[in-house]
């Protein structure tokens, strides 16, 4: 503002000169120049004074920061190194104190861990016998139940051989039975067949013939005596019995026909009923039987049952174990042993 201010005087003074119109400065015009110009010198100099001063007091105020801040330093240091001493000290304290809580827990879960292996130990011991013994007792259940069900599986098996025994016997039976029922009727039928041919045969012969067979036809003789002897052989004794009927009712016994020439000469007649059957008990009529020659015959267990027997029949050397001869009438009778 200063300086503003002596501009415009200097203007002023110069307009003032020209208006004058004279070129040269007066003394009181040179007074007014130096007054001018020796302000702004004193103020520039009175402002490098005080920088300089300004100067020297930011320099007193900065080396009393630098000292405060060197001071500051200085005590952070010392308080940080005191602090670090105390930090090692309180950590060495605090590591030794963690060294004995370490040991002091180490030793403690040294105790738990040996005290919780014994019980583990004692567990495992209480846990094996009774492992084994659960396994003791399932192995007994496991044989009592392999036992029953292996006795479970024999008596099943004995009664399914049992019974496909009983079956096989009823069947064998059943077709033991079939076949002997097929075998006797066969047979029934065979012997049946054998009395009805010989029955037909010897029709054939009576009707041919005759009632005279004389004793000079050998050869017809030798085949009548051949089959009738075969005939007796193979019948069952109801047959024989007819076969005997028929004989007598035929009137082949005679007496031209005796010992070896009689047709039942050593014939099978076990079995056979000359007479009526044995359940009558006594009958007025007998079954009468003329000139009846059987030597060297079989006839046990035959029957006489009411039998009237003339003209001195012949049983010499026959066999007369258990015959019938009850209700019975016989003549003089050559029974030679």
């Amino acid at each position: 503002m200063m300086q503003h201010s002596i501009d415009a005087n200097a203007q002023s003074s110069v307009v003032t000169h020209s208006r004058n119109g004279c070129g040269c400065l007066n003394t009181k015009d040179w007074l007014k120049l130096a007054s001018n110009l020796a302000i702004p010198l004193i103020i520039g100099v009175f402002t490098i004074f005080i920088s300089i001063n300004q100067q020297n007091t930011v320099q007193i105020n900065r080396d009393k920061d630098v000292a405060q801040a060197a001071e500051l330093r200085r005590n952070d240091t010392e308080r940080a190194q005191k602090q670090r001493e105390e930090d090692k000290e309180i950590a060495r304290l605090q590591r030794e104190e963690d060294k004995k809580f370490a040991q002091l827990q180490r030793e403690e879960d040294q105790r738990m861990s040996r005290l919780q292996r014994e019980e583990d130990r004692e567990i495992a011991r209480q846990q094996r016998a009774d492992d084994k013994e659960n396994a003791r007792l399932q192995r007994e259940v496991d044989l009592k139940i392999a036992r029953d069900k292996r006795i479970q599986e024999y008596e099943l098996t004995e009664k399914e051989h049992s019974l496909y025994q009983s079956q096989r016997a009823h069947e064998v039976e059943i077709a033991q039975q079939n076949y002997m029922a097929n075998l006797i009727l066969k047979d029934d039928r065979r012997k049946e067949n054998i009395l009805i041919n010989y029955q037909r045969q010897l029709a054939k012969l009576l009707l041919h013939y005759g009632f005279q067979l004389n004793i000079s036809q050998s050869t017809l003789l030798f085949v009548l005596r051949m089959r009738t002897r075969a005939a007796f052989r193979l019948l069952n004794p109801v047959r024989r019995s007819v076969l005997m009927h028929t004989l007598r009712q035929g009137g082949l016994f005679n007496e031209l026909w005796k010992a070896e020439k009689s047709l039942l000469y050593r014939i099978n007649a076990s079995g056979v009923q000359f007479g009526l059957p044995t359940d009558y008990s006594f009958s007025r009529y007998l079954t009468g039987y003329n000139y009846l020659d059987i030597e060297r015959a079989d006839l046990r267990y035959a029957s006489f049952h009411s039998v009237s027997i003339d003209n001195e029949p012949s049983f010499a050397y026959s066999n007369l174990d258990y015959t019938d001869w009850s209700y019975g009438e016989v003549s003089f009778v050559n029974a030679t042993d």
